[in-house]
């Protein structure tokens, strides 16, 4: 999945991106599947933006009835304005979300947020959808008919987004200064849009288990993985778009990423969409 500008770009095109905020990601990762990851403290700054994406289930873009993942299990604390939040959502679209979603699964956080969640699940959803709340994302991915194994670079993608913004708040920075040039990500280019020395971003990065030039490479795979899937390019011009020199470079690092080739990859996966 690609990431969005804002909010209005997000809804004026979703399929297969998303939006990232401080404490959130909302997320379409095909016209039949969707929902949001929410992760540490709710962050009010993040409010405008949720709120403008209301109405995202209601996109013609999307093609209902779909599925729907909603995963609080990295939630931190559940305070009043977030409660609030959480519930107003729900209190606004819960019946037109209703009558577009085939399942919909919500995981649960720990603690006491788990139980105020719990609340809000068995008042606004349980009694509307067939809805599961569950207490991790396996049993989630299971309930969306994610539990098998041709449906393994779906669970994957799903668990990289959520992983990507569990990480440091340094290494989320590069990766979104990444994603929005990859073929002109270079040291010097990244540090001056985070604002910090070369030196002191490659410390820093060190620090936290990775480098630039591990995470340009990773960014480059994603990026062509959502490509191969979602245009109708070569395999050459993907590889020239994402930033290889040749078309060769990007097929023995595509598979040792992988697993497989470009074409192979693009080839079965396409064949599974279609059935």
């Amino acid at each position: 999945m690609r990431p969005a500008s804002s909010a209005d770009d997000l809804m004026a095109a979703p399929v297969g991106r998303y939006l990232a905020g401080r404490s959130s990601v909302v997320w379409v990762q095909d016209r039949h599947r969707l929902g949001a990851f929410h992760f540490g403290r709710h962050e009010v700054v993040d409010e405008p933006a949720l709120a403008a994406l209301f109405a995202l289930p209601l996109s013609s873009t999307l093609a209902p009835p779909y599925e729907v993942l909603y995963d609080l299990s990295a939630v931190e604390t559940l305070d009043r304005r977030a409660f609030e939040c959480f519930e107003v959502f729900l209190a606004r679209g819960v019946d037109q979300l209703a009558r577009r979603t085939r399942r919909l699964a919500a995981v649960r956080p720990n603690g006491l947020p788990g139980a105020a969640f719990a609340g809000l699940f068995h008042d606004l959803i349980a009694p509307r959808f067939d809805a599961k709340l569950c207490g991790d994302r396996r049993e989630a991915y299971e309930w969306l008919g994610l539990g098998d194994g041709a449906q393994r670079d779906e669970r994957d993608e799903l668990d990289s987004l959520r992983d990507a913004f569990l990480e440091p708040v340094l290494v989320r920075r590069v990766r979104e200064a990444i994603a929005a040039d990859i073929p002109a990500a270079t040291l010097d280019r990244i540090a001056n849009a985070l604002a910090i020395s070369p030196r002191t971003l490659q410390r820093q990065l060190a620090d936290h288990g990775t480098s630039l030039r591990d995470e340009v490479a990773c960014a480059r795979i994603r990026a062509a993985r959502a490509m191969l899937l979602d245009r109708d390019e070569k395999v050459e011009y993907i590889a020239s778009l994402v930033g290889f020199r040749s078309t060769a470079s990007f097929t023995t690092r595509f598979r040792a990423a992988v697993g497989e080739s470009p074409s192979a990859f693009r080839a079965l996966r396409t064949h599974r969409r279609a059935s």
